[in-house]
């Protein structure tokens, strides 16, 4: 079985870009990781969804601690239990960082 690397990272400041999420996930010791931010849907959107694939299943699993740590006056949920796909806005592509 493939071990899951992929987390979903909700209610991200609508200000913020993938490289934004990229250094925070850095500051907290993360690193090799992939990260897709798709942009809030309108003006009416309050919060962005990144999906994060890292490239071991133990960086995926210190990233699930993040939850509830605030980023930028906004609290992160941060789980699994998202089939790995995360819904990208119509109106634009979404924003994307590798990190090696």
């Amino acid at each position: 079985m493939k071990p899951l690397t992929t987390v979903r990272i909700q209610n991200i400041d609508p200000r913020l870009t993938a490289q934004h999420v990229a250094e925070f996930l850095q500051q907290h010791g993360l690193s090799r990781f992939q990260a897709f931010l798709c942009p809030a849907d309108g003006p009416g959107e309050p919060a962005q969804t990144a999906t994060i694939t890292f490239k071991s299943e133990e960086d995926a699993k210190r990233a699930l601690g993040l939850h509830g740590t605030v980023l930028e006056r906004f609290s992160l949920a941060v789980d699994r239990e998202f089939f790995g796909l995360t819904l990208l806005s119509p109106r634009q592509l979404p924003d994307a960082t590798v990190v090696e």
